[in-house]
Order: structure tokens, then C-alpha cells, then sequence
């Protein structure tokens, strides 16, 4: 960024949250969104790997530290947006809470996003069905997530499911998604294994069975 560039900044907001990536690998994201008076605009500083040390003062140091590498950002530095871990949102030695003490205008919002999720998550585990339903596409996760021989079976037909993981809004839509898109091919999938059950051991055969079982049931095909 310039220094005209900068000096443009009226304030900015900063924004950061934890993802894991396919190595299993804890990913910090920093996000910025920075107010030009006619327009606002959005920029990503990076990924840090953040595996080893997730705590409080590790975070909030990353977060100094992509902060630091420009100037004049101390007065313009209005806002910070985290999850409401404690971890994050803690008013004592949160993130949020050492980040304020080098940036003092920065005020701290807890993010939209995973209040929402918060409120549906908690509204859908009030609903009996509902909350039931979840809990069973839950286990088309963990049926290829501890067994590299299911995983294959089922890459084999280019069909994946992610992993269970804290982005819970994420994992679930992506599960909904697979099953809806690829719901016949699973059941010749599970039919076949049922079928040819030679070789497969007998885990494995009570969880296809039990899978397809609930795929074919009328509670499933309504609610999905």
C-alpha cells in the first residue's frame, strides 16, 4: 500500500478467524476493511499457521504484527471483529482485549456471522427432527473420516464428504449439498458394498448398512 494510498484511509476494521486447511493445520485469517468516505474496501493480509500456539497473547501478536508493517493505523483503527471464544472476545486477556491495549479506538464487535449461526443452531436443536436429522448426516462424515479404505472407496466415484470440524455452518450445508447432488450414486455405492461385502470388515458393513438404511427411510427423503 502507498503512503498516498494510506493517507487516503479515513478508519478500517480488522477481522480474524481460525479455519483449518486440508493438512490439518490451523490457519489464522486477517482480513481488513478499510473506509475511503465514498467507498469501503476489503483487503486479506495472509494466512498464519497458528497450530502450535492458539492462545490469547500468540493471536493477538500475529495480529500486531500485520497491523505494525503500516503507518498512521493506530488512530484509524476503529474496530475488530472476532467469534466469541474466549479466546477471542475475553475483556480481560482476550484477543481483543491485549489488541486494544497498542490500539485504543479499536472496539470490539462480536461477528455477525457466527451470532447468526449461533441463533439457528440453537433454534434447529429445539426442533426434534431437525436436530435428529443433523445428527445423522453427521455420520456420513465420520463414516470415511477414520478408515483411508472408505475414503478411497468413495473418491473412486469423485465423492467426498468434508470432515466435521468447529465451522459448523460449513460442514453441514457441504454434507446437505453431497447428499443431495450425488444421492443415488451413494445408494448403488452402499448397495453394491452390501451386495459384495467380501473383504470389507464388519464395521464397516453395519455402518453402510446403517447409512443406506437411513437414506432410503421417509424421514430422510422428506427432510433433505
Amino acid at each position: 500500500m502507498s503512503q498516498a494510498r494510506r493517507e487516503e484511509i479515513q478508519r478500517h476494521n480488522e477481522e480474524v478467524d481460525e479455519a483449518t486447511d486440508v493438512s490439518t493445520k490451523e490457519q489464522l485469517s486477517v482480513i481488513v476493511r478499510m473506509d475511503k468516505g465514498e467507498s469501503v474496501i476489503e483487503r486479506q493480509l495472509g494466512f498464519v499457521d497458528v497450530s502450535c500456539d492458539r492462545t490469547a497473547t500468540a493471536i493477538s501478536s500475529v495480529v500486531k504484527g500485520k497491523l505494525s508493517k503500516y503507518n498512521n493505523v493506530k488512530e484509524k483503527f476503529i474496530g475488530q471483529t472476532y467469534d466469541g471464544a474466549s479466546v477471542m472476545s475475553g475483556h480481560l486477556n482476550g484477543v481483543q482485549a491485549q489488541v486494544q491495549q497498542d490500539y485504543p479506538y479499536a472496539q470490539f464487535v462480536h461477528c455477525a456471522a457466527h451470532r447468526l449461526n449461533l441463533v439457528l443452531c440453537q433454534a434447529a436443536s429445539s426442533i426434534s427432527p431437525v436436530k435428529i436429522f443433523f445428527v445423522n448426516i453427521s455420520a456420513f462424515c465420520t463414516f470415511t473420516s477414520n478408515s483411508p479404505k472408505r475414503k478411497a472407496l468413495l473418491s473412486s466415484h469423485r465423492l467426498e464428504f468434508p470432515s466435521p470440524g468447529d465451522t459448523r455452518w460449513y460442514y453441514r450445508a457441504h454434507v446437505i449439498n453431497v447428499l443431495h447432488s450425488k444421492y443415488e450414486k451413494l445408494i448403488d455405492i452402499f448397495e453394491n458394498l452390501t451386495d459384495n461385502p467380501i473383504g470389507w470388515d464388519d464395521e464397516t458393513l453395519n455402518k453402510v448398512t446403517g447409512l443406506l438404511g437411513y437414506l432410503m427411510s421417509s424421514c430422510f427423503v422428506s427432510w433433505y
